[in-house]
């Protein structure tokens, strides 16, 4: 069995991509997609249907409730020629582009764009799989890794906890990036390639653009470490690190359209005040969580059974990379330190830390620094995953390449593996079958599951056999395909059994009552009380959500909407009302309430009434724009939350100048996220107030001349009119956005630079190993 040829890494890589094809098929075809719509049903009005049913996977309503909103207004701007800047169904209007989990310049999400929204970021989950895949082997290439090993690795990265329990989030965007960033840099620092500078600086950009700066936070401390003590360990030369620090400049300035936007909301958010004094920072996972390694599924997985897992969640705390890989990495991490240490010490280096920080030991330390003190750092389980599978590569090649010991007689160990194979393959076969049901097949002990135990120790015998029957004998062809083989099984099964495959009709769900709002909302706002109707779900239906879920510049958000309901909260993550005043509701502009049957909004009728479920109707809410009958004018968004306690109804009250108060005609002309064309006409100078979130953003122009925007009602905005017909235009158009785009143009000249220095630098002589 002589898989070791080039061959061989190459019938693994096929085998590999069998499968996922065999997996997401009826993605591929159109059927099926990755997004659990039925998440939903937990919610009315979905949860009175009487199709209702326990979601596929309880943990994915962030992709359906964010990612598939951000999806469908990202295509819906690009495909009117707009950039997508703004939002103006979500809350009273937010920024996209500068919310940066939306990932605008993706190209992952730009691969969505053909289709529909649901299918479009199913789609690039298989290409963000294929990406991290081919960019492990790229990796393990580099260090000189032959096929057989380098597909193994990409085989245990594609299928890692993080790549597939994050899939259908923004995280993944930039983790299917990891490997090429460090593969980059081994080719820069020890291969001298000249392509590694412009390629580096090129993906440093595009991981910026997937959208999380969490993980790339995470995974930029982790290349750094990498090639900090890479370059200690091999020479030393300052040319060599300039150049890298040369590619991450261009490759950072490249992204600045999507950084210097994000970075201008996040100074002004409160998201970084609420996770510091939550002490985010200096949260960790238990020691115990480690079993998740050898045992992911032992507490549940919602993917199969519904259950959550380990604490805080399966998400967050499952650290799996294939057993295969595990068990091969001290094999990998030793064989390296004996052939060359420069090549294992960072790696290990940049392991060791990711494990101290994940599983608390640094936490003391890393909770209190700066860019830690903010972040889940329990998610650098990203790095821990990619060294896991990059030394379990590299202990594969390790098999490879030790010379057989005379009269080794390891016939024993290999029938041990291929029988625990065997039975990796059953177990896996069973729980495909039977999902849920293969819980109680065997006793649990303590609060683990039996069955799952069974599981991960078979995998574990069956690695540790194939490697004992590797080290040694003259069939350690078998035990390297039977190592293959078993990193297969188990990475198809983990990639299977995560993420749901639904209908694509039912994503999102039909519903009687949102199909009613559809006809009579008539653009007006809608939100639900309590968890009812999910905020920003209504998106997903055309209509219009006064609420959000997990903003940036909710400040202004949190204040008008904590004196319209006492009881409002956002601990949820999400803005949650449960009593608001019927006269906020009406200055808020909202048309409907929906509600369980038997609740009482005071103020408000009943439209609309269907199993389970009462749409109210709030009398007399203000037009998305119109003409302050009165206002008044303070000095601070704090007086003006005083002023408008009295009323809601009554005075506008605006911030800044003294405003007009003379009635007028006002017609929306024309409406697009981030833009609104009003036609006015004032008898005597006018204020008027256009229904859309202030940002210090917006511009106004009246009859094509500069005019100011104030913020109206501490929320929204106004602009002061002048006495006659005018046409007033009001477009988003923040400074950060020019300010980012010259920045990303100041990029283009350094990358087109570095292409130029790296032309003219005489090829190395050295060549990819293998």
């Amino acid at each position: 069995m002589r898989l070791h040829r080039p061959g061989g890494g190459i019938l693994v890589a096929a085998a590999g991509l069998a499968a996922l094809f065999v997996i997401w098929l009826p993605v591929l075809i159109g059927q099926k997609v990755l997004l659990g719509g039925d998440v939903l049903y937990e919610y009315l009005p979905w949860s009175a249907e009487p199709s209702a049913h326990s979601a596929a996977n309880p943990l994915m309503s962030d992709p359906v409730v964010q990612g598939l909103v951000w999806q469908t207004v990202v295509a819906r701007d690009l495909a009117l020629g707009e950039l997508p800047l703004w939002n103006q169904d979500i809350a009273a209007g937010t920024p996209v582009l500068a919310n940066d989990q939306p990932g605008v310049f993706s190209p992952f999400n730009w691969l969505a764009l053909p289709f529909s929204p649901a299918l479009g970021l199913s789609i690039a989950m298989l290409a963000k799989v294929l990406v991290a895949g081919f960019g492990m082997a790229f990796f393990l290439r580099t260090l000189g890794v032959r096929g057989l090993g380098a597909a193994l690795g990409a085989v245990a990265f594609a299928s890692s906890s993080f790549m597939v329990d994050w899939l259908a989030w923004p995280h993944t965007s930039v983790a299917a990036l990891t490997p090429w960033l460090f593969g980059l840099v081994e080719a820069h620092l020890l291969r001298r390639r000249r392509w590694a500078l412009p390629g580096l600086a090129l993906t440093i950009c595009l991981q910026f653009f997937g959208g999380h700066a969490e993980t790339s936070f995470h995974l930029g401390l982790a290349v750094a470490l990498y090639a900090l003590v890479r370059w200690l360990l091999t020479g030393h030369s300052w040319r060599r690190l300039a150049g890298l620090a040369a590619a991450v400049a261009v490759g950072t300035l490249l992204a600045g359209i999507q950084l210097v936007p994000f970075f201008d909301l996040l100074r002004n958010a409160s998201l970084i005040g609420i996770r510091t004094t939550s002490g985010m920072g200096f949260e960790h996972l238990n020691l115990a969580a480690i079993t998740s390694w050898v045992f992911p599924n032992a507490v549940g997985n919602p993917g199969i059974d519904g259950l959550p897992g380990r604490p805080p969640d399966f998400n967050e705390s499952t650290g799996f990379a294939t057993v295969a890989a595990l068990v091969l990495a001290p094999l990998g991490a030793w064989s390296a330190w004996r052939r060359d240490r420069s090549q294992v010490i960072p790696l290990l280096a940049v392991a060791l830390v990711s494990a101290a920080i994940v599983y608390g030991l640094l936490s003391p330390l890393t909770g209190s620094l700066p860019g830690f003190q903010v972040s889940n750092n329990d998610r650098v389980l990203v790095v821990l995953c990619f060294c896991v599978a990059a030394l379990g590569g590299i202990g594969l090649e390790a098999l490879i390449s030790r010379p057989s010991p005379a009269g080794a007689r390891t016939g024993a160990w290999l029938v041990v593996g291929a029988l625990g194979l065997s039975l990796v393959v059953a177990t896996s076969w069973l729980a495909l079958s039977r999902g849920a049901a293969v819980d109680a097949i065997l006793p649990r002990y303590h609060n683990y599951v039996g069955y799952w135990l069974l599981t991960g120790g078979l995998a574990l015998v069956t690695a540790v056999s194939f490697v004992l029957a590797g080290l040694g004998g003259s069939r350690r062809g078998w035990a390297r395909a039977g190592l293959c083989a078993l990193a297969l099984v188990e990475g198809a099964f983990y990639t299977a059994t995560f993420n749901p495959h639904e209908p694509a009709g039912e994503v999102p769900p039909p519903s009687p009552t949102l199909t009613w709002l559809q006809a009579h909302a008539e653009g007006r706002p809608v939100i639900g009380l309590g968890q009812a109707l999910v905020p920003e779900s209504a998106v997903l239906y055309g209509l219009r959500d006064a609420r959000a879920y997990e903003i940036l510049n909710e400040q202004r958000e949190g204040a008008f909407w904590s004196a319209a309901d006492p009881g409002f909260t956002s601990s949820r993550a999400y803005m949650e009302l449960n009593q608001p005043g019927t006269d906020w509701l009406a200055a808020a502009g909202v048309g409907y309430v929906v509600m369980p049957t038997g609740t009482a909004l005071p103020g408000t009728s009943t439209a609309y009434q269907a199993g389970g479920v009462t749409v109210a109707e709030v009398p007399d809410p203000r037009p998305f724009a119109y003409a302050a009958s009165s206002a008044v004018s303070v000095r601070s968004e704090d007086d003006a939350l005083i002023a408008l306690r009295k009323d809601p109804l009554g005075p506008v009250v605006v911030e800044g100048a003294s405003p007009a108060g003379g009635a007028a005609q006002v017609e929306v002309a024309g409406r697009h996220d981030g833009f609104v064309e009003l036609n006015v006409v004032a008898d005597d100078a006018a204020t008027i107030v256009v229904e859309q979130a202030y940002q210090p953003g917006w511009r106004a122009t009246i009859d094509g001349r500069s005019a100011a925007v104030q913020p109206a009602n501490v929320l929204f905005i106004s602009v002061q009119v002048p006495r006659g017909h005018h046409v007033v235009t009001l477009r988003y158009a923040p400074q950060s956005v020019v300010a980012g785009a010259a920045t990303s143009g100041a990029g283009l000249i350094g990358l087109v630079a570095l292409i130029v220095v790296a032309a003219r630098v005489r090829p190395s002589g050295d060549r990819l190993a293998g």
